[in-house]
């Protein structure tokens, strides 16, 4: 009876363990962009909508004192420039759900992390100015708040599309290279690279290389492991 009681006292302990590892991120700004003039989320499920005007681009951040590349994978939530702490998870469980919303439409579905995973894979390496940058974040932009189901259109479309007020060339060049990376996306990704969500019930959600840690699975495993075998002892008794 001693060492059932210990068991669950432990695996009491190690259940915060089982949450999202969490990091403190401390966002720096633009790297590369340009000015996206204005986009617009609208969701139907449920009724929301929102106009963002300003830069589409790489960000950079401190994460844990280490800077990171970044793009925002969230249009309804702004940035902060003070460190604060978010949690790492999978692409697919972000951006986070906001609680102001009933039934929102977030976290995107497993679909849409496999195509940001293509999109990554194919064109990251070609980022690297004002133009390739802020065609990219777009390109997230449209995967992450289109209708799920719905094709990718930047200029028009169910969920979201870039205005562009001022008639500029170098968005108009930047929308076409989205989506022209959008059109080719067919669910292959030769040599895929580990992604991960930087998430926040408060702040904007953002997108970057790396894994997500899960020390709570070896602590599961071992407390498995010891639970059985008490069982196994006690039922030879």
């Amino acid at each position: 009876m001693k060492k059932l009681l210990f068991i669950v006292i432990a695996i009491a302990i190690a259940s915060p363990l089982l949450a999202n590892p969490t990091v403190m991120f401390d966002y720096q700004g633009t790297i590369y962009g340009i000015n996206s003039s204005t986009v617009h989320f609208v969701s139907s499920n449920p009724a929301f909508s929102r106009d963002y005007s300003g830069t589409a681009g790489m960000y950079s951040a401190l994460v844990n004192s280490g800077l990171e590349k970044v793009f925002c994978i969230d249009l309804k939530q702004n940035a902060t420039t003070s460190a604060v702490p978010y949690e790492l998870a999978a692409v697919r469980d972000a951006p986070r759900p906001d609680d102001n919303v009933a039934n929102d439409v977030f976290p995107m579905n497993l679909a849409k992390a496999q195509a940001i995973s293509e999109l990554w894979s194919e064109n990251i390496a070609s980022v690297n100015n004002g133009l390739t940058a802020g065609a990219f974040q777009l390109a997230i932009w449209e995967i992450v708040h289109e209708e799920k189901g719905a094709p990718y259109n930047l200029t028009g479309g169910n969920g979201f599309w870039v205005t562009n007020d001022n008639s500029s060339v170098t968005l108009t060049n930047a929308i076409n290279l989205a989506q022209s990376w959008l059109d080719a996306l067919d669910g292959q990704i030769s040599n895929p690279i580990a992604l991960r969500a930087y998430v926040s019930d408060t702040y904007q959600c953002f997108i970057g290389e790396g894994t997500v840690p899960a020390p709570g699975a070896i602590i599961l495993t071992s407390l498995g492991t010891a639970i059985v075998g008490w069982i196994r002892r006690r039922n030879m008794k």
